[in-house]
């Protein structure tokens, strides 16, 4: 066995204390609105009204921050297609997975996601 290979891993209590890591509301919510004019996601249905794209460019920097961060040598992301396109640039088919730096993760400004 490699340590640390196979452990569970947990959050701690102080990283996401209230479990609202996502932006915006839930239906329902007094802060659920409409969709704002500058939503960053393509047209369609989704569970939350929408995210402006400056505040989905915050999120994924701090996103890249808690990455470098972190004590672990190897890390698995697991996440939508377009948080990989915000931080590599690169467009994924589904399943696909990369190896690559950490170095090479920050915000895309120059991408449509």
């Amino acid at each position: 066995l490699v340590e640390g290979v196979g452990k569970r891993f947990a959050f701690r209590d102080d990283e996401f204390p209230d479990d609202r890591w996502w932006y915006g509301a839930v239906p329902g919510d007094d802060a659920y609105g409409p969709v704002p004019e500058d939503d960053w996601r393509p047209t369609g249905s989704y569970v939350s009204p929408g995210e402006p794209i400056e505040a989905f460019r915050e999120r994924m920097a701090a996103l890249v921050d808690w990455l470098n961060a972190r004590d672990e040598a190897t890390i698995g992301l697991t996440c939508h297609w377009a948080v990989l396109m915000a931080l590599t640039g690169r467009s994924f088919e589904n399943c696909q997975a990369l190896r690559l730096p950490l170095e090479e993760l920050y915000v895309r400004t120059d991408r449509e996601y």
